[in-house]
């Protein structure tokens, strides 16, 4: 009966949510990326080229088959249609189903997890109303940023069922999923650290002989990973100076610190930047309340005996939000995947 109450409110809210972002218009905003320059990748390279990573106009330490492969398909729905290939229509439609499916799960992984309709939907409405994810419905480019996520949730939902149920059939599937969610975009590579501090808060120090298999395959995976990117993007996926005009440890802080700011502020840093300046109320206030509410968190857990978890999740945060460090830099709306992470975590346990 749980379950059933958990689809039937999580499609009320996905239809109230359709509605009122069609009213509002943020629908209907343009064009705000670097789909074009993927979109034509797509259309004119062979299959072959996308696996092996023989595309043009592509950063060569960028692999992402996965990418391509699907953009080639949404360009074949185009072709069926009648639709021209640079025609956004279809892209946008995606984008919006892709959003709904990645709350969806985000949702199902912490009903499964504690059983509690309640902070399932809550965990479906936030990550759609957060602004900073709402990016994502207005940048094409985050249609691939969308897609790497729903790997990435479905493969720790099945590691979430091989642990309940012990069926290796479910790790052998969460796995899987972890190669395609890599094969979509490198900000998978968090997956097996975040594995392990989740498996760390439900169990303790007993995984490490308990689920063995679970982290030694999932390493495996990432061994791989790294061999075949190494010779496929034409350069070791490892952190590179050029990626950086200053100092390596002071970008990284500066890229954290960013990252912290989009989880809880729900604002362009152009914008935050320019409210800080003029003193804003509201930004004041915002903030004011920000560190009360997270003073009551910190005290609470320290009371509860609890505050270990707290850090633990905090490490999670920082290790989802890692890759962008290998990039140099990080947007308000690549905080999608670390945002909803970080709240099943803290939801679930």
């Amino acid at each position: 009966m749980n379950k059933k109450n958990f689809y039937i409110y999580s499609l009320i809210l996905f239809s109230v949510f359709i509605v009122i972002t069609s009213s509002l218009g943020i629908l209907q905003i343009g064009i705000l990326s670097d789909t074009f320059g993927d979109a034509y990748t797509a259309v004119n390279s062979t299959a072959t080229d996308k696996i092996t990573n023989n595309l043009e106009y592509i950063d060569a330490y960028r692999y992402r088959p996965i990418l391509f492969l699907t953009l080639k398909g949404i360009v074949n729905i185009n072709n069926f249609l009648g639709i021209s290939y640079d025609n956004f229509i279809i892209y946008k439609l995606t984008n919006i189903f892709l959003y709904l499916l990645f709350a969806f799960i985000s949702g199902f992984t912490v009903f499964k997890i504690t059983k509690k309709v309640n902070l399932s939907v809550l965990t479906e409405a936030l990550i759609l109303v957060y602004p900073n994810n709402l990016h994502n419905l207005c940048w094409s480019a985050a249609y691939f940023e969308i897609q790497c996520g729903i790997f990435f949730l479905l493969a720790f939902l099945f590691l979430i069922e091989f642990l309940n149920i012990k069926a290796k059939r479910f790790l052998i599937y969460s796995n899987i999923l972890f190669i395609i969610a890599l094969l979509t975009k490198e900000i998978a590579i968090t997956f097996p650290f975040v594995c392990i501090i989740v498996l760390y808060i439900m169990h303790g120090k007993i995984i490490f002989k308990k689920y063995k298999l679970v982290y030694i395959s999932q390493l495996i995976v990432l061994f791989l990973y790294f061999i075949s990117k190494s010779f496929l993007s034409k350069g070791i996926p490892v952190i590179s100076g050029k990626y950086f005009e200053g100092d390596f440890w002071i970008n990284s802080i500066q890229i954290i610190s960013k990252g912290i700011i989009a989880l809880t502020i729900p604002l362009d840093f152009s914008i935050l930047k320019i409210g800080l300046k003029e003193f804003n109320a509201l930004f004041i206030l915002y903030f004011l309340v920000l560190i009360i509410f997270a003073v009551v968190i910190i005290l609470g857990l320290i009371k509860q005996k609890r505050f270990n978890i707290f850090l633990l999740i905090g490490l999670s945060f920082i290790i989802l939000i890692s890759p962008f460090i290998y990039a140099g830099y990080i947007r308000p709306q690549l905080i999608l995947l670390p945002f909803s992470m970080t709240l099943i975590i803290l939801l679930s346990f």
